[in-house]
């Protein structure tokens, strides 16, 4: 569609575009909403399949979206800049094992890195129970690649649970500690064919107490 066009909202299908309140009083009663310009350039994720792109905001927005039930199976889900956070607030991870709520589609880095990550899942509280954490809590068919993250994690660094998942070409600079017996630098739980190709962990990884598996 183009800038400035009018929409009924009912009308809309996700077009990467962003829609806005329609404050021409002329068209405003029968059309209230109305597509703006493309936001993409001050976005943080795209997801695209053939023939669809959308576009989220924050990197949040895109963690919110998979941890109220989408799963992105199909989609490339691509980061488009740096994205930094305060190391004061805690990242809540994407997908939940204990919701049942993963992500399945193919998270692309796109060299890009993620800093000020602060994983506790703890802190969290326990409605749900987020452990184990990583930057993805709960991954099940999924591939990611070219990405970065720096922080501190209470499990591990990328992925806390992993089933059928392919990560390639990661870097992890998160410090991860023992968390109720499992942890790890890269995956605290894998599951069913999981793959690390390329990946490298430059993180601390610290073990405080016997642990059954790491």
């Amino acid at each position: 569609p183009d800038d400035g066009t009018h929409y009924k909202l009912a009308d809309y299908i996700s077009f990467g575009y962003h829609i806005e309140a329609n404050t021409d009083s002329q068209t405003s009663s029968a059309y209230p909403w109305r597509v703006a310009a493309n936001p993409a350039a001050n976005a943080e994720v795209s997801v695209s399949k053939p023939g669809q792109t959308t576009v989220y905001s924050t990197l949040a927005a895109f963690r919110d979206a998979t941890n109220e039930g989408e799963t992105f199976a199909g989609y490339t889900v691509k980061l488009l800049k740096d994205v930094a956070y305060s190391s004061s607030n805690y990242w809540t991870p994407i997908g939940c094992m204990n919701a049942d709520v993963y992500f399945a589609g193919i998270f692309d880095g796109n060299g890009h890195k993620v800093e000020g990550l602060n994983i506790d899942t703890e802190q969290l509280g326990s409605t749900p129970d987020y452990w184990p954490g990583g930057f993805f809590g709960y991954t099940w068919g999924a591939t990611i690649k070219n990405l970065k993250i720096y922080g501190q994690a209470d499990c591990a660094g990328m992925v806390g649970y992993a089933g059928y998942t392919n990560i390639s070409d990661c870097e992890s600079h998160m410090d991860s500690e023992l968390c109720y017996n499992i942890s790890g630098g890269f995956i605290a739980h894998a599951e069913a064919y999981v793959n690390l190709s390329n990946c490298k962990n430059y993180g601390n990884f610290i073990c405080k107490t016997s642990a059954n598996y790491a």
